[in-house]
């Protein structure tokens, strides 16, 4: 048995996505991002392979996704947060019509100035 695998039967099964929407239990819209993210850091580690491959058949594995799952949810430090929530956390507000105004405005006095008709 290899890494692959093991990663191929927990991606048929679905175990990650169940333990994402248990844990997130289902406020989560990435779901499929974070649960692909998973299976390739699973497959990204082979000095680990053999230490998974032996959680797996002692049917262990499943506490390591639940750690593996909540350290990308609730760390601003995963690579889950950098890729996909940090841009939800900072969404920027609507612009309204005086924004673009004012802007466009700042933007013809910068364009005078710049050819000397200011």
């Amino acid at each position: 048995m290899t890494i692959i695998d093991v990663v191929k039967d927990l991606a048929e099964h679905k175990e990650i996505e169940k333990i994402i929407n248990n844990i997130g239990k289902g406020s989560f819209d990435n779901v499929d991002d974070l649960a692909q993210d998973l299976y390739v850091e699973l497959m990204d580690t082979p000095h680990k392979a053999e230490k998974y491959i032996r959680m797996y058949k002692d049917g262990q594995i499943r506490y390591l996704l639940v750690c593996m799952v909540r350290n990308n949810l609730f760390s601003k430090n995963s690579r889950y947060y950098y890729n996909y929530q940090r841009w939800i956390d900072n969404k920027s507000p609507e612009l309204t019509d005086s924004d673009i105004e004012s802007d466009s405005e700042n933007y013809h006095n910068y364009e005078n100035l710049i050819e000397g008709n200011a």
